[in-house]
């Protein structure tokens, strides 16, 4: 009887999930963002794509690693990273962000593969770590004041087959954000063929980049109907206003 009872719990504990899950369907598949610590918090708002090299293919930028500007004021050789903490469709952020200089050095994506072993078909995780050269990460570069979201721009990225000839720059940030990863071609289709994950190095430029307030605009649109009824949207709804207002009184 008492095993009876003990699945009968199971299945209620069950049940009880799936309703509070369905009290949130903003935040399916994802967890809710992390919420202001104080009235004063910031945000950094970022979009980066790939461009698509066969057909259709093309990957969705998963994470991006910051470095903030401290007293050691060189944005190539900086001795940490912070990574992006919020991800919303095709939206990266980094909530409750310091006030200081900021720029982006690097960001990775997931590539899924499968093989057959045994006669199933088993499925493994590549991920994509792609390192910025000096001259990418300069036009990253911006500036967060207390209590204000900053919009660092629109790029899409062309990546590399490799990880050969970085420069200082990507050489130090790889070795900082992903040592050990894998950096030549043949190491990660060996991996793979063996049913293992692995992480793994690329170099990246920007081929088209859009900081224009128009861009800025649709882009803050899109966030507040992310943090709607959050604490985040009263920050993101005073810089659209902001932007709204400057172009009304523009002649």
């Amino acid at each position: 009887m008492s095993k009876v009872k003990n699945i009968l719990v199971v299945y209620v504990v069950f049940g009880l999930l799936g309703c509070a899950a369905n009290l949130t369907p903003r935040y399916v598949g994802s967890l809710p963002p992390p919420m202001p610590l104080d009235p004063q918090s910031s945000a950094i708002g970022v979009c980066m794509g790939f461009k698509q090299l066969l057909g259709d293919v093309s990957y969705k930028t998963e994470k991006v690693y910051f470095i903030k500007v401290g007293e050691k004021r060189d944005l190539y050789n900086q001795d940490s990273f912070i990574q992006s903490n919020c991800k919303r469709g095709d939206q990266i952020y980094l909530l409750n962000a310091d006030p200081g200089r900021y720029a982006i050095v690097a960001c990775s994506y997931l590539a899924y593969g499968s093989y057959v072993s045994g006669g199933i078909t088993r499925k493994n995780v590549d991920e994509y770590t792609v390192f910025f050269p000096k001259e990418s990460i300069s036009t990253t570069e911006v500036t967060v004041a207390p209590g204000t979201v900053v919009f660092m721009g629109e790029y899409i990225i062309k990546e590399s087959t490799s990880f050969s000839d970085p420069d200082d720059s990507q050489l130090h940030y790889a070795q900082m954000i992903a040592p050990g990863a894998k950096t030549r071609v043949l190491s990660v289709l060996f991996s793979d063929l063996l049913g293992r994950s692995s992480r793994v190095c690329r170099k990246g430029v920007f081929v088209e980049e859009k900081h224009d307030q128009r861009t800025e605009i649709k882009f803050l649109m899109k966030a507040l109907t992310y943090f709607v009824d959050t604490g985040w949207e009263y920050v993101f709804r005073k810089r659209l206003e902001e932007l709204k207002e400057f172009n009304q009184n523009v002649p």
